[in-house]
């Protein structure tokens, strides 16, 4: 019977494939981008788009800009959310060879931990991929992100009424708490602009 005796060795499961060192990435969608705040008293990331005043941002927030795609990590296939430094490092080749990176394979390196994380990038084999690889691809990533903008949104709304709460009614938020967030049903083309669409 499926009972388990050491609870407390259970782990949240990440959407997320993880990066450890020399792992082997192949991106395959484009890219999705989004701003998040990690709120560290709910331990939780929130809805981002300057919706946290300055001072609470300071306080209780820390604000992060995701980039985020469908790729192949390791064998494994799924999303994976690439650090900033990794990110602009695979930008830079990709520009330098005068190729698309979902037609490459990246190794990474990594050292170190926490806010102390040093990562490195090296350009791997050609990997041809598709148009219709990278349709599939930007498909199942769009389908996965409509739910992660759901749960932004509704961490926003808890953590924005819960410090209206606290507040007494005087919690400054910009938007106010009671306004209408964008978009709360991306489709494929919210999440990917036009022209890239085009480009697919």
């Amino acid at each position: 019977m499926p009972f388990i005796n050491n609870e407390q060795e259970e782990k949240n499961q990440s959407i997320y494939l993880t990066i450890n060192d020399k792992s082997k990435i192949h991106l395959l969608s484009r890219l999705y981008k989004v701003q998040t705040y990690f709120v560290r008293s709910l331990n939780k990331s929130i809805w981002g788009e300057d919706i946290v005043n300055k001072a609470e941002a300071e306080k209780d927030t820390r604000r992060r800009v995701e980039y985020i795609y469908w790729a192949i990590v390791d064998g494994q296939e799924g999303i994976v959310r690439l650090p900033a430094s990794v990110f602009f490092s695979i930008n830079d080749a990709e520009k330098m060879l005068g190729s698309d990176k979902r037609g490459m394979e990246f190794f990474i390196s990594k050292s170190g931990s926490g806010l102390n994380t040093k990562y490195g990038v090296t350009r791997g084999r050609d990997v041809p991929t598709t148009e219709s690889q990278i349709n599939d691809a930007n498909k199942k990533l769009a389908e996965q992100m409509m739910k992660y903008e759901k749960s932004l949104k509704q961490n926003l709304a808890d953590y924005v009424g819960q410090a209206y709460v606290e507040s007494g009614g005087n919690y400054d938020v910009t938007p106010t708490p009671n306004v209408e967030l964008p978009n709360l049903n991306p489709t494929l083309d919210d999440l990917f602009p036009t022209d890239e669409n085009k480009q697919s």
